[in-house]
């Protein structure tokens, strides 16, 4: 029997887009709420943020308030930004940061870009050899 393709549908009837858009919008909310909240360990604003996504600031703006949901490029973008992977940035209870994370990412914020790269470039050897 040939099946024949067809668009997907939130539902057949009103009270199943409601439901679906609820899903949508916990989502939404869930994910702005963990890139606010990495934004912020990492002491970047919204416009240092939206100049490394290469997106408008309100529009980061948007994403934290859970108003819009980023294309998966512009996702992908993010968690290479933030540090952290697209499975994260979706969890469910955003990852707490290790005490000693914490103290290592102050004392980051003294050094030039160059400088914060070739330590985290440091830190990832090390960590792959024995992590």
């Amino acid at each position: 029997m040939c099946v024949k393709s067809q668009p997907f549908l939130l539902g057949k009837y009103p009270a199943d887009y409601v439901v679906n858009k609820r899903k949508s919008l916990k989502l939404t909310t869930r994910l702005g709420r963990n890139i606010a909240e990495r934004r912020k360990e990492l002491a970047l604003t919204q416009e240092r943020l939206s100049e490394l996504v290469n997106v408008d600031t309100e529009t980061i703006s948007r994403f934290e308030r859970g108003v819009t949901a980023p294309s998966l490029a512009t996702l992908e973008t993010l968690a290479k930004q933030l540090e952290m992977t697209i499975s994260e940035l979706l969890d469910e209870v955003s990852p707490q940061p290790i005490e000693e994370a914490q103290r290592i990412s102050a004392m980051m914020t003294r050094l030039k870009a160059k400088e914060r790269g070739f330590l985290m470039a440091l830190v990832k050897l090390y960590c792959d050899q024995h992590g």
